[in-house]
């Protein structure tokens, strides 16, 4: 078992290693729910406000907040910075709340309530009901994290914030899910970013599709997709950005990838009309580069004509080919769409801090840690959200590789 104690730089958008400088840890929850990390550094520091996590075998095992500091020389010995951190719970000591709950409300109605004040992302599927009210209930002037661990204590509930990766689980048979229409037209620039799960099993036909705008077949006008192909049962990926020749016919600028299947993988392709330059990233590296010539149609462009392509090629769809066809069996935990550029400390930002992504020019963001009567909320603002098909499902890990949310747990101490 091998522990990594590591503090988020945000002048770097990096997690920074401290477990060479740490001498004593200390992990504990405590009975009214909050999750504590003690230590101390030495020859280091650590600020109070800090993000900090704790990993065990590339998993995350803990992330919060450093609460307090305490910086001292022992003896004339090197500086030491002790030092208090506590799970995302802590957020809530900041919220002073003023609330009226009816008669009949559920305990977990009010949680539920209250962790809609944080603007992180919270998963709520381990949030149960318990008891409801039996005479309303009036706040006045309290912090939301002393009323969450009253309800707790009073229900005998356990209240527990744990790192999470929520996700949106597709079947590879008829779960999809589309945000239409997509409009991108006038746009300078793109970057689509994504976190997908490979599956291994291998599709029934020669293509699967997914995260696409447009149509790769036959007339194609524009896309941008990733994809996998039974071809010599190799395991990799396709990421394809397709342009329309001066012909009318397909140009299609694809890149295939080995890849470790079962397994989690973040994708990003970018263009800016400027330059005319295009990149497909896997992982963060740059695994296709190139410059689209000038007499080639992309997505942010219009016909010779000068009228939009088909209202089909502003669809975005996950999960499937925009038309139909062959799906993929895949899970996607977040999918971003910008009309800028983002440049490599950008793309770094977001794939080490997902739950606090760049914003500006964001115009999709479908997270995955929320999916409410077939809806998947956009978390940008711009109300592009999208609506799952097929019964699309929602799951999490917790103490996940990467975390795009925190999972909130109110559960019963006892359960029969």
């Amino acid at each position: 078992m091998a522990l990594t104690l590591e503090v988020y730089d945000s002048e770097t958008s990096t997690w920074i290693d401290k477990t060479g400088s740490c001498i004593s840890l200390r992990r504990r929850i405590r009975p009214e729910g909050l999750e504590e990390l003690d230590g101390e550094l030495v020859k280091d520091v650590i600020s109070v406000g800090q993000k900090i996590r704790l990993r065990e075998d590339n998993r995350i095992k803990f992330m919060g907040i450093v609460y307090e500091i305490d910086r001292r020389h022992k003896g004339g010995g090197p500086e030491s910075c002790g030092f208090k951190a506590y799970d995302y719970l802590i957020a809530y000591d900041r919220h002073v709340i003023y609330r009226l709950y009816q008669t009949g409300t559920k305990a977990g109605d009010i949680i539920k309530d209250l962790a809609m004040l944080e603007d992180i992302p919270i998963n709520l599927n381990g949030v149960e009901d318990g008891d409801a009210l039996l005479s309303p209930w009036e706040i006045e002037n309290q912090k939301a994290l002393d009323i969450m661990k009253s309800v707790a204590r009073g229900t005998n509930y356990w209240l527990r914030m744990k790192p999470c990766l929520s996700y949106l689980d597709h079947d590879g048979i008829d779960d999809y899910t589309k945000v239409y229409p997509f409009e991108v037209y006038g746009w300078q620039a793109f970057t689509l970013e994504r976190l997908i799960w490979v599956p291994s099993s291998k599709p029934n036909t020669d293509w699967s599709k997914s995260c696409m705008l447009g149509d790769r077949g036959a007339g194609a006008r524009a896309a941008i997709h990733h994809g996998y192909k039974n071809q010599n049962e190799i395991d990799g990926i396709y990421i394809t950005f397709i342009t329309r020749k001066p012909d009318d016919s397909p140009h299609l600028y694809e890149t295939f990838q080995t890849i470790t299947t079962e397994s989690w993988h973040y994708i990003v392709q970018r263009f800016r009309l400027s330059d005319r330059l295009y990149q497909a990233l896997l992982d963060g590296q740059i695994v296709r580069e190139d410059t689209i010539p000038s007499d080639e149609t992309t997505i942010l462009e219009t016909n010779p004509d000068d009228t939009p392509y088909p209202d089909h090629y502003r669809t975005f769809t996950i999960g499937a080919n925009v038309t139909g066809g062959e799906r993929s069996k895949e899970k996607v935990a977040y999918v971003r769409w910008y009309n800028v550029w983002l440049d490599d400390q950008q793309i770094q930002h977001n794939l080490n801090d997902p739950m606090n992504p760049i914003t500006d020019g964001l115009v999709l963001w479908l997270n995955g840690h929320r999916l409410e009567n077939n809806v998947v909320p956009d978390f940008s603002g711009n109300d592009n959200d999208g609506a799952a098909y097929g019964g699309v499902s929602q799951g999490y890990e917790v103490y996940p590789e990467y975390a795009n949310s925190m999972l909130l747990e109110f559960q019963p101490k006892v359960i029969a």
